[in-house]
């Protein structure tokens, strides 16, 4: 038996572009991604490109290290010439060198950076600057911002059992003053990393969206090793997209098969039938349409539309928070005994704990506490001490809590 690998050959089309940024585009370009191969020989073929998108460089690098991590025998065949790749390529210079020797290169646009640990991500911001700065001071410092998140996600997110985690790339056309980047990993996915906090997310789509909300990271339900810490405090995407949009941007988001098309008007999603195996998010900005930009203003705007955090859920425990039944004035005595009829006394009777939340309370008398407690925590006995929690007190509420707990404790 021959131990000669098969060969595959992967035929860049003449055409290799995201043409309109519709979905069926993004399908069509990842169709050419095989995720299957390993242990192949393969030639990549781009002698018969015409047209060839510049953002397409950036994720041919990663999928190529997704070949070579799989034991590939890799050939990229150009016009002028060949390049043949036995072994991954394990350090940042071979990679440069790599980019550098491509002859005939589909793109004359800016080259691509490795992303592979904080000082790579200082590279790509100090490179990008250069081209951003000559805008104004705010479009660097809004960019920047967002730029910074999208690495840093890269940077955490896109490490896989690999060396190198993601690519970076940025174009800027000056006529019509467009400016565009990417950030390209192929690392454990959006779905993936979510669902190690939120076991429910399904889909690629589903979990992409999810990621765009406020306050959600794959991180806060792991255990801090490593890169899971919780340094990210579930935003910077949220900030990022939202961002984007305030600058009449459009943000596209590809994981898995997970399509995400954040525009200034609108959010569009769709599975799509092929997929990247990993995540990139693709973002371009007709520069100068916002007039007057500020960064803290417009930080200051997307954090004030931040909810608070939702209290838990817990089926064994009823939530009372007292600001929503009596405002900050605790002081209806018959709107507290309804309280307790309909809701305490039901709950303590099913054996669920009480959680009663005084936060922001500012005057709740003896009276009123009296009329709500009095009556459940003698019925419990000493075991209202673990059956009612009281939180966000403040200390003369507390006092009058610890002595209604007393006093109807004290025969117990």
């Amino acid at each position: 038996m021959s131990d000669e690998k098969e060969t595959v050959i992967l035929q860049i089309p003449e055409s290799f572009t995201f043409g309109n940024f519709e979905a069926e585009d993004f399908d069509r370009v990842l169709s050419f991604f095989d995720w299957s191969l390993k242990d192949k020989k393969v030639d990549v073929d781009f002698r018969k490109v015409a047209e060839f998108q510049d953002v397409f460089e950036c994720l041919f690098f990663s999928y190529l290290n997704f070949l070579l991590k799989n034991s590939c025998e890799v050939k990229t065949r150009y016009l002028l010439g060949t390049i043949s790749l036995k072994e991954t390529v394990r350090k940042k210079e071979d990679w440069d060198k790599l980019i550098e020797s491509i002859p005939n290169k589909p793109t004359e646009n800016l080259p691509s950076l490795l992303i592979t640990d904080s000082k790579d991500r200082e590279r790509a911001l100090e490179f990008s600057k250069k081209f951003i700065e000559s805008i104004n001071n705010e479009y660097e410092k809004t960019l920047r911002y967002v730029l910074n998140e999208l690495l840093y996600n890269a940077l955490e997110h896109g490490k896989n059992g690999h060396p190198i985690p993601s690519f970076f790339q940025l174009f800027w056309d000056k006529e019509p003053k467009e400016l565009s980047f990417i950030v390209a990993d192929i690392g454990i996915g959006i779905r993936k990393h979510l669902r190690q906090t939120y076991p429910n997310l399904v889909t690629d789509v589903e979990a992409i969206l999810h990621s765009i909300k406020p306050q959600v990271s794959g991180t806060f339900g792991k255990s801090a090793t490593g890169y899971e810490t919780k340094n990210n405090a579930g935003v910077g995407l949220f900030f990022s997209s939202n961002i984007a949009q305030r600058l009449n941007a459009d943000m596209f988001i590809v994981s898995g098969n997970g399509f995400v098309h954040i525009s200034p008007t609108e959010i569009i999603s769709k599975e799509l039938e092929h997929q990247w195996k990993g995540t990139f998010v693709y973002v371009k900005i007709k520069v100068g349409l916002i007039e007057d930009l500020n960064l803290q203003k417009m930080l200051s705007e997307i954090t004030k539309s931040i909810p608070k955090p939702e209290k838990a859920k817990d089926d064994n425990n009823l939530y009372i928070s007292i600001r929503n039944y009596f405002g900050k004035y605790a002081e209806d005595k018959d709107l507290a005994k309804k309280v307790r009829d309909k809701y305490i006394l039901p709950a303590l009777a099913e054996n669920k704990t009480l959680t009663l939340d005084f936060e922001e309370i500012v005057s709740a008398p003896h009276s009123l506490l009296n009329a709500m407690l009095a009556t459940p925590i003698e019925r419990l006995g000493l075991a209202a001490y673990k059956k009612i929690k009281i939180i966000n007190a403040a200390p003369d509420i507390r006092e009058t809590l610890d002595f209604i707990f007393d006093d109807n404790t004290s025969n117990a």
